[in-house]
């Protein structure tokens, strides 16, 4: 789960903290003189898994907690496709009557009247759409002294609702409000799978970062901390390297999921907008684009400083105000600035391109219909330099199209990838992987979403079959695009390119 607001208290977590995702399976929050708790998964209350370990304790403890007003009645919703509330949940709901709780499935609208009374409603994972004057009753309902039970599996409802997303999901829609919202990830028992329940257990520890504002308040405080000496610590101290790329891998995961429909959504990328603006703007020594890091001895700020710069433009829409402010704080000039303003495409070299290089990038976007790609940010890993052992991976893609280049110079290879019956043309080697890897975005973005150029596509691929000799990039093996049908078009995009 995602935590929207920094009201939301992470009271259970996975006992993994090093990946960037975060790992919440259970939030709690106060809402006016309310409470709600939201588990990332209903199966932890089912008849099956109700017995596992701590789960019974866990779920009582709940309810006791949310029943604030001490009313002892309990309402669950089946009237909106739950998952849980029917049969599945009898043996919590007579362990709940146990304790002199009065437990009733409700499944009309809900409403004002319908909640009169009530001290705890519980939600199992709705499916089926609440309408506005449902959730605005919950609303109130938390509002005014009520508790509120919802419980999500957000990994689960894309798969089986094609042509949704999770901006559609029921819960999410509900969770929002009280500002928690269900994602697709999930956590593994890589020792025991208990056939797949979900189990709660006391034994794991606490973690660090399970919400945006804490890894807010961790980047601020080791940035301020070290002025001069972060690149040398980030690439000797392994712990602290850990917790300070999984901080900015945890906000890049938020930059690309978080919706762009929700009021609280919208809200956090906003906040990591100006998050990073200021972090820039306080610390040019380390994030300002004229810094260049030494690819052996700085290579984890390198990777680091280009990760800040695509949350950076993924956080919020990117108007021509919005995109001269970026360029100011980056401190974008020349044809960095040129490609930015004119092409929405942003540069992560590490300074490394030269002028020729930089130039032909800008003669070849000037040449592409800009409708025709949503590329975002060009990457030359090879002027990052290699990563320390035990690094989390610093991956630079993004909510749009992102691609990465290699590092050789202008005139320094050639290729012929004609068939052998043509006549061969020698073409630089630079410049033709820029060539492919932009095509791939223009394939991704424009081919594939083009129902006939799609469908002509995989034609000409399937009637050309295995012969290398079909293909105008013969240099590679027999069955490679039948195989990788994929590098069909970018590989087009090669020859068209040394024949022009």
């Amino acid at each position: 789960m995602w935590a929207l607001s920094e009201r939301v208290v992470p009271i259970v977590s996975g006992d993994e903290d090093t990946t960037p995702v975060p790992s919440v399976v259970a939030a709690a929050m106060l809402f006016g003189n309310g409470r709600v708790v939201a588990l990332g998964h209903e199966g932890f209350l089912t008849n099956e898994a109700v017995a596992l370990f701590d789960n019974k304790r866990f779920g009582i403890n709940i309810v006791n907690w949310l029943d604030k007003r001490g009313t002892r009645k309990v309402l669950v919703t089946t009237g909106h496709r739950e998952w849980l509330g029917g049969e599945n949940f009898e043996s919590f709901k007579r362990e709940l009557e146990s304790l002199g709780y009065t437990v009733t499935r409700f499944s009309a609208r809900i409403s004002e009247s319908s909640l009169s009374g009530v001290g705890v409603v519980v939600i199992g994972n709705a499916w089926g759409d609440f309408t506005q004057q449902e959730i605005e009753e919950l609303r109130n309902f938390v509002y005014n002294g009520g508790g509120l039970l919802l419980m999500g599996l957000g990994w689960s409802w894309e798969p089986y609702n094609p042509g949704k997303t999770l901006d559609d999901y029921p819960m999410n829609k509900i969770g929002e409000v009280f500002g928690i919202r269900w994602i697709d990830g999930c956590i593994i028992d890589p020792t025991n799978s208990y056939n797949g329940h979900p189990v709660f257990h006391t034994f794991y520890p606490n973690i660090k970062l399970q919400t945006l504002y804490q890894a807010f308040s961790y980047i601020d405080a080791v940035t301020g901390t070290h002025p001069t000496d972060l690149p040398t610590l980030l690439q000797s101290d392994a712990t602290l390297r850990r917790d300070y790329v999984n901080a900015h891998l945890f906000i890049a995961t938020a930059s690309r999921a978080l919706s762009w429909s929700s009021n609280s959504s919208l809200k956090q990328r906003r906040e990591i907008y100006d998050f990073y603006r200021k972090l820039v703007s306080s610390h040019p020594q380390y994030f300002r684009k004229n810094v260049v890091y030494d690819g052996r001895t700085q290579s984890v700020m390198a990777w680091l400083r280009e990760r800040v710069y695509r949350s950076f433009i993924d956080a919020i829409p990117l108007t021509e105000d919005v995109k001269s402010e970026i360029a100011s704080t980056l401190g974008l000039t020349g044809r960095y600035l040129d490609i930015w303003m004119e092409f929405t495409v942003l540069l992560l070299d590490n300074n490394g391109l030269d002028q020729r290089q930089l130039d032909f990038i800008y003669a070849l976007l000037s040449a592409i219909p800009k409708e025709l790609h949503n590329l975002r940010a060009i990457s030359v890993a090879d002027f990052l330099g290699a990563l320390p052992a035990s690094t989390p991976e610093i991956y630079l893609w993004g909510r749009e199209g992102g691609v990465n280049i290699f590092g050789i110079r202008i005139g320094g290879f050639g290729e012929n990838g004609f068939p052998d019956d043509v006549p061969p043309k020698l073409s630089d080697v630079f410049c033709l992987v820029v060539v492919h890897e932009v095509n791939h975005v223009v394939d991704a973005y424009y081919i594939s979403r083009n129902t006939a150029l799609r469908n002509r596509r995989d034609e000409l691929v399937k009637r050309s079959g295995s012969s290398r000799l079909n293909y105008l990039r013969s240099m590679l093996p027999e069955g490679y695009f039948t195989s990788y049908p994929q590098e069909f078009f970018a590989s087009i995009s090669n020859q068209w390119f040394s024949d022009s």
